[in-house]
């Protein structure tokens, strides 16, 4: 029976397209023709897929879950960020700090000067009032200033209750004792002032943070005449900042940064900062364009000697008209407020609310898809079929490879367009969906291979009898090849006198109808016999032992080449009863230079050289075919240039080739070429399909050096 070509292999089973498979070089057909047990495994008969499908589900919902909880956040804030923000550093593509940006802090310098962490109320009034005389657009101050100050004087300069000063606040859902609330009446607290005159929050089409009735405690009523408004300095746990809290429905309270803004408007498709469209999260959150804290230290100014100019009445150098001008009062050592979360690590919060007043003066804001959910059903379905789907050796490549693109598209993305695309727990989603299905095709194969494994092995204590027969004729086989290279010549290659002859022999399966047999008649005389019984593989070899054993009979007796022909064809008549027939060449070598020419049913031979090519037909019968045998016989001269040879009709399968192989022969410019050489021309030349058969050539040339007969 033709088995069909395999395909897949896995564990030593190799299956193939039309349901057969192979173990262990036995064939057997599919698992739906076999006798298998009543009770099989549930991963055979498909009680397996609700099984990982559920699986699948549940990691894909836990997936869900987690980024819908506070840890997606914290995975956000945690690994995310820090990945993309470092690598937007490392090109070169973070937002520089805006030029405007003055960034004055009570550093280690400030606190020696002052003997503590805190200006008084005339200190900071003398330095509110120097740096106004600069025309600064805003004074924001990263403090609640909520201690009751001293020695507050009757009444402040004009020129200090226009400044621009505005400080920190910090709501709460609980009312706290012993701290006074903002009043919220003030026209930078109402929902109007930031709303077109036809529109009310309720008719925005995206959230803002919602904290209803709360209540926002910020400066102290002591410095009621130096602070403007206040702004909320919160930082969200999900590392965004809040643009308004929404107190009620008329009230709003604005972060910190905002007052540094030219416009704010709630637009009522979406929130713009000066011009700019700010996307907001689901949540009424911003991103935050963070810088690294190195940058800021760099460009921070020490307020000591600022405090000093100011003391002095001196003009201050380091504000220029328009400037927004930060102070941080709490930026000495072990008196600064860190934020964990930070893509840089902690981050003093005033370098947060810094950050935020560069991304509204420069409108560089962080774009971020809310598209988790999508994202996670769509890669977890994905990976799905990719474990079903995927074979042993792509599964991998393709994992790396979604890993790699995903992962660089989204890194792409955020450094040079803005953007936060959610790309880990797609992936991790992705990840997972695809190992648990493809952990199932190759768990359920491996329970395939284990019921084939087990009816292979019945099916082999079945044919151990046949096995064993075939044993001991595959035994017999192997000694009968081994019989008949005994019966070969001892070398396929020699010299005798004036001659060189070179022989082939190559059979096409273990054993060879063809046959060579080499017959020193006396010093004078050597005859090269070349036979070609019909058929291959045993059924012709066994017939060249018989045949080999009547030819040494005749060389025992020292009988004529003629005589032994006729001996042979009548032997094998009667050991045969004419079913076995051989064809079969003689090349006699003579001591004087002679060659003599006998053929029975044999193609022929070839003498070429010099451009010149003769084919001897040698028309005649085989031997074993009647018992008055037709014998051709030739004498050929042969020249120190020319080559003869003669093959088995392995190589000859129609007339057409012997034609082809003359005109070959004819354009052929090589002299005394080799026999592999010879071979390739017969390959080349004589093209006709046929079956394999046996194949043995005999190659004769004019020795140029030996002169004795040898055998190498």
């Amino acid at each position: 029976m033709e088995i069909p070509t395999y395909r897949r292999s896995v564990l030593g089973f190799q299956f193939s397209s039309s349901g057969f498979f192979r173990y262990r070089n036995q064939t057997y057909c599919d698992l739906e023709n076999m006798n298998q047990p009543k009770k099989t495994s549930i991963f055979l008969n498909g009680l397996s897929w609700p099984i990982f499908h559920g699986l699948a589900s549940v990691f894909l919902l836990v997936a869900l879950a987690i980024q819908a909880s506070s840890l997606g956040s914290y995975i956000d804030t945690r690994i995310i960020a820090p990945i993309f923000f470092n690598v937007r550093e490392y090109v070169g593509q973070t937002p520089s700090i805006h030029p405007k940006l003055k960034v004055i802090a009570l550093d280690d310098s400030t606190f020696s000067y002052l003997g503590g962490p805190r200006l008084n109320y005339t200190q900071l009034a003398t330095l509110l009032d120097n740096i106004g005389r600069r025309q600064p657009k805003a004074i924001l101050i990263d403090s609640l200033l909520s201690d009751q100050p001293t020695a507050i004087p009757d009444t402040l300069p004009e020129s200090l209750t226009r400044l621009p000063v505005y400080t920190g606040s910090f709501p709460s859902q609980f009312p706290l004792r012993f701290r006074e609330p903002t009043d919220l009446s003030q026209r930078a607290y109402r929902a109007a002032t930031y709303l077109p005159s036809d529109r009310m929050l309720k008719d925005l089409s995206y959230n803002l943070d919602l904290r209803q009735s709360w209540i926002p405690y910020g400066n102290s009523s002591g410095y009621g005449g130096l602070v403007r408004a206040t702004g909320h300095i919160t930082y969200n746990r999900d590392g965004t900042i809040s643009p308004f809290y929404q107190i009620n429905d008329d009230t709003l309270l604005p972060h910190l940064s905002l007052y540094s803004a030219d416009s704010v408007q709630l637009g009522e498709e979406a929130l713009t900062i000066n011009g700019h469209a700010v996307p907001l999260t689901k949540r009424g959150g911003l991103l935050i364009n963070h810088r690294p804290p190195g940058d800021f230290y760099r460009r921070s100014i020490s307020l000591r000697p600022i405090l000093q100019r100011a003391a002095h009445g001196e003009m201050e150098t380091q504000i220029n008209p328009g400037d927004i001008v930060l102070v941080l009062l709490a930026f000495a050592t072990g008196n600064t407020d860190f934020h964990e979360g930070g893509p840089f690590g902690e981050i003093p919060g005033g370098l947060i609310i810094a950050s935020m007043i560069s991304d509204v003066l420069d409108g560089r804001w962080i774009n971020r898809w809310e598209t988790d959910i999508a994202l996670i059903l769509t890669f977890g379905i994905a990976g799905i079929v990719l474990g079903i789907n995927a074979r042993v050796r792509y599964y991998w490549v393709y994992l790396v490879c979604t890993w790699t693109i995903m992962s660089v598209l989204a890194l792409l993305l955020f450094c040079y367009g803005q953007i936060w695309i959610p790309w880990l727990m797609p992936l991790i989603a992705f990840t997972g969906t695809s190992l648990i299905h493809f952990a199932h095709v190759r768990i359920q194969d491996e329970m395939k291979m284990m019921l084939i494994e087990k009816n292979y092995y019945a099916e082999k204590a079945l044919r151990l009898e046949e096995m064993h027969k075939k044993a001991e004729l595959e035994s017999n086989l192997a000694l009968g090849r081994a019989v008949q290279k005994l019966l070969l010549p001892r070398a396929l290659q020699g010299t005798f006198y004036g001659f060189t002859y070179n022989m082939q022999y190559k059979p096409v399966a273990g054993m060879s109808g063809d046959w060579l047999y080499v017959w020193d008649y006396s010093l004078g005389e050597r005859r090269i016999f070349m036979g070609d019984v019909m058929g291959t593989g045993p059924s012709a070899a066994i017939p060249v032992a018989a045949l080999i054993g009547i030819l040494k009979d005749c060389e025992e007796q020292k009988i004529g080449v003629e005589e032994s022909f006729a001996r042979l064809n009548r032997r094998l008549i009667e050991l045969f009863d004419q079913h076995v027939v051989c064809s079969l060449s003689a090349i006699v070598l003579y001591r004087d230079g002679r060659i003599e020419l006998f053929n029975a049913g044999g193609p022929g031979c070839f003498v070429f050289g010099g451009k010149q090519a003769e084919y001897l037909v040698m028309r005649s019968s085989p031997i074993g075919l009647n018992p008055q045998i037709e014998l051709a016989r030739c004498d050929v001269e042969l020249q120190n240039h020319q080559t003869l040879f003669t093959f088995t009709d392995g190589f000859v399968h129609e007339t057409k080739d012997l034609k082809r192989l003359v005109r070959h022969l004819r354009q052929e410019k090589s002299d005394r070429p080799p026999l592999d050489q010879i071979e390739g021309w017969l390959h080349s030349t004589l093209q006709s399909p046929s079956r394999p058969d046996d194949q043995s050539l005999i190659c004769i040339q004019r020795s140029l050096k030996a002169k004795n007969p040898r055998v190498a």
